[in-house]
Parts: C-alpha cells; sequence; structure tokens
C-alpha cells in the first residue's frame, strides 16, 4: 500500500512512524499547508516527496 500524509502537525509525529513499522505500507508524499512544516517530517521520516 502506498499513502500520503496529509497533515504534518502534532499527530503526525506519532502517526508516520506507526505506518513506516507496517509491512507492505510505503509513505511516498507529504503534504502540509505549511510547506516548510511538511519538508521538515518529510526529511525527519526519509519521505521522498513533498506536495
Amino acid at each position: 500500500m502506498r499513502i500520503a500524509i496529509v497533515g504534518t502537525g502534532f499527530w503526525a509525529r506519532y502517526q508516520i512512524p506507526a505506518w513506516q513499522e507496517l509491512e507492505g505500507v510505503e509513505i511516498v508524499a507529504a503534504y502540509n499547508r505549511t510547506r516548510s512544516k511538511a519538508e521538515e517530517m518529510a526529511q525527519k521520516f526519509r519521505i521522498s516527496k513533498v506536495l
């Protein structure tokens, strides 16, 4: 399953690592209305694309 994270606020810090622990799940993109927040989370969790 390939997913995108929409919203990289407080809860994303917990949701992203949980998704990354699941076999067969790949986070392919991150989005936030404040792009810099999405970029920060993408870098921290090695997500390749920021929308």
